[in-house]
Formats: structure tokens, C-alpha cells, sequence
């Protein structure tokens, strides 16, 4: 599992509870290459994403609306 330690991991419906979002916005995020999730477990095969990868996508967009925040109040400001 790419060295992704087992407690570091939480449910797609946890990670989605945590941001506000849907599981199916996880799941569209994995297929655009923004998260990895990992399939454990047996018959039920549950799909889980690591904490702290969801933590840098949070950053990462938040670092991405504050540059857009300031390109448009600098476009407004001319």
C-alpha cells in the first residue's frame, strides 16, 4: 500500500462526513487522480483513503482559491 500506515486510514464515508462532501465526490476525485484509495477487507472489500493525503488535498485547494482570491481582487483593482 505505498507505505501508507493502516491507522493513518479512514472510510470514504468519513472522509466525506469530515468535508462536507458525498462519497460519490471522493469516488469522482479518485477517478481524476486527486486521491488514492485502498481496497482492504474480505467480502465486503471496503474502499478507505489516508488521512493525511485528504489533509494536502484540503491544503493544497485552499492554496488554489486563496491565488484565485487574489488574482481577481487585483483584475478588480485596476
Amino acid at each position: 500500500m505505498n507505505g501508507t500506515d493502516l491507522s493513518d486510514l479512514i472510510s470514504v464515508s468519513e472522509a466525506g462526513r469530515l468535508l462536507g462532501v458525498t462519497p460519490r465526490t471522493i469516488f469522482n476525485w479518485r477517478k481524476r487522480g486527486l486521491v488514492e484509495c485502498y481496497r482492504l477487507g474480505g467480502r465486503t472489500r471496503r474502499v478507505y483513503l489516508s488521512r493525511a493525503q485528504l489533509a494536502g488535498l484540503v491544503r493544497s485547494e485552499s492554496d488554489a482559491a486563496h491565488a484565485a482570491r487574489s488574482k481577481a481582487r487585483e483584475a478588480l483593482s485596476r
